[in-house]
């Protein structure tokens, strides 16, 4: 179990979406105040790793869902840290979840959705947006 794992979730500051990223790749942003990032060595280049929070990511072939847990040392030091979730129930299309990933930045955590199939969502995103499930109500919306 994460640290805070028993604990409630909230919803991120703010969600949002775009094919700005590398070719047949959606990218999804999620900001979570109070996020801090730090550099680490990984291989041989330097990453950012989330420092206060542990982010965990599961992608299935139309959905995933972000799982955001502010560590427990950070929360006695910031009672305003809060854990939060994502979970999206339905993309407009399939994604290859092998080959999605996200990186981490200030207050950002940035998701990267393979798509299965090189065709532009932007027309469902803009209509639609992400088909999210919220616990509190039992409904998606």
């Amino acid at each position: 179990m994460a640290d805070g794992e028993d604990e409630n979730f909230s919803d991120p500051y703010a969600v949002s979406t775009d094919e700005k990223g590398p070719e047949d790749y959606v990218r999804v942003q999620v900001v979570v105040l109070g996020l801090q990032a730090k550099n680490t060595l990984q291989g041989f280049k330097m990453v950012k790793k989330p420092a206060n929070f542990t982010v965990d990511v599961k992608y299935e072939d139309r959905s995933f869902t972000l799982l955001v847990f502010a560590k427990d040392k950070d929360k006695k030091k910031n009672p305003s840290l809060k854990n939060c979730k994502v979970h999206i129930k339905k993309l407009p299309d399939e994604i290859i979840p092998s080959d999605c990933y996200y990186k981490v930045d200030k207050e950002l955590i940035t998701i990267f959705l393979h798509k299965a199939k090189s065709r532009s969502w932007e027309r469902d995103l803009a209509t639609h947006g992400l088909d999210t499930y919220t616990e509190e109500d039992g409904v998606s919306s």
